[in-house]
């Protein structure tokens, strides 16, 4: 249920009254654009409700975890939005001023981001102990492998289903860092010369193999070539079992669910690509 103006007034310190208007921009949960009075002025936020996506329940954490991620490790390390007042099930966040990656068209502002998130891989590599303590929890091979699980309706005889299993396993293997978990361009904002992600219910402490193939998911070969070359030293196996594991993930998840346009692709031709150059 979204929190009333009495409610938002008595989070926000110093707030005199709010407006709402909704947001242009949709995602899998609800968003309302406020307009907040403070004594020195009016402030542009967004209201963003926790309410889970028919269909992706299994891979979402409770909605209180998104705002420790925020509290506990993303404001001490300057990484934004910033998170202004948080409820049971929802957040007001900074409204960055910026547009989405998804529809920006220079490859330049893709490597750009690219090596923001190398810079961030390395930044948080080594530090496992320390984001546990934050409150992010591993992602281990039992849990990439449900992924598999769910998709497996949906490939069997199509793909090597042991193939697959072993691919993430492998990927599970890697040395964790911190990682978005569905760093796709249309939860990619860019201020300028700013990166800011947004919704960060999924992070955790996993291959930062997964941020890179979801960033390059849709390119062609030459378009992924300069968007890993921006990033950094990757293993192109880890890479291409990041990819296998992102295409399942939404195999097994548009069974009951409809992804919004910016997300829809042939997640089977790429399970499919990814598979054939592991075998090789």
């Amino acid at each position: 249920m979204s929190p009333s103006d009495e409610v938002l007034l008595a989070a926000l310190p110093g707030a005199t009254h709010v407006a709402r208007r909704p947001y242009p921009y949709a995602t899998s949960c609800p968003l309302t654009e406020l307009t907040v009075a403070f004594p020195d002025g009016t402030r542009r936020l967004l209201l963003k409700e926790l309410v889970a996506a028919p269909g992706r329940p299994a891979d979402k954490p409770p909605p209180g975890r998104e705002a420790h991620v925020y509290r506990r490790l993303l404001a001490a390390e300057g990484i934004g939005p910033e998170l202004l007042a948080s409820g049971a099930d929802w957040l007001v966040l900074e409204l960055v001023d910026g547009v989405e990656l998804w529809q920006v068209g220079d490859p330049s502002r893709w490597a750009h981001v690219a090596r923001w998130l190398g810079r961030l891989h390395r930044r948080f590599a080594d530090r496992g102990a320390e984001l546990r303590a934050a409150g992010l929890t591993p992602l281990t091979a039992e849990q990439l492998n449900e992924w598999l699980v769910r998709a497996e309706p949906h490939v069997t005889g199509r793909l090597d289903l042991n193939g697959c299993r072993a691919a993430l396993t492998g990927l599970a293997a890697n040395a964790p860092t911190l990682v978005h978990g569905e760093f796709y361009p249309s939860n990619v904002l860019l201020a300028g010369d700013r990166v800011v992600p947004v919704d960060w219910e999924t992070a955790a402490l996993g291959p930062g193999a997964l941020d890179l193939a979801a960033l390059v998911t849709g390119w062609d070969d030459d378009g992924q070539q300069r968007i890993v070359e921006a990033y950094g030293e990757v293993d192109p196996v880890t890479l291409d079992q990041a990819r296998l594991a992102l295409a399942l993930r939404w195999i097994g998840w548009q069974a009951a669910w409809t992804p919004p346009p910016e997300h829809r692709h042939d997640w089977f031709a790429e399970a499919l690509g990814a598979t054939e150059r592991l075998g090789r």
